[in-house]
């Protein structure tokens, strides 16, 4: 009796090792709507989907440019507007990802 329940603890403990780290993020990547991101605080992080580049934290404002998926991108800091939508105050890691180079390399995502 005593071999069956260790057996039995190890095998829920083996199945819950290798089936558990299928739920999570490969490489230590974080994910959030329209960019990934790493742990490690030296890379940047990278747009997935095309979003527009605005001058202050509002779905009204005006947009300066269209990032593309791909577009390396550091987070300066974080607003949560008052209809609650979250935006990233961020500075571009290159203009060649902007349609118009004369655009300045920071503004707001909506995320």
């Amino acid at each position: 009796m005593l071999i069956k329940s260790s057996l039995l603890g190890w095998l829920l403990l083996l199945s819950f090792a290798l089936l558990g780290p299928v739920a999570l993020p490969a490489g230590g990547a974080y994910k959030l709507k329209g960019a990934r991101y790493s742990n490690h605080r030296n890379e940047p992080m990278v747009i997935d989907n095309s979003c527009n580049l605005k001058a202050s934290p509002s779905k009204k404002e005006k947009t300066l440019c269209t990032l593309y998926p791909g577009t390396p991108f550091r987070v300066l800091r974080s607003w949560n507007d008052l209809e609650g939508y979250s935006w990233f105050h961020i500075e571009i890691s290159s203009f060649v990802f902007c349609d118009d180079v004369e655009v300045a390399n920071r503004g707001w995502i909506n995320v």
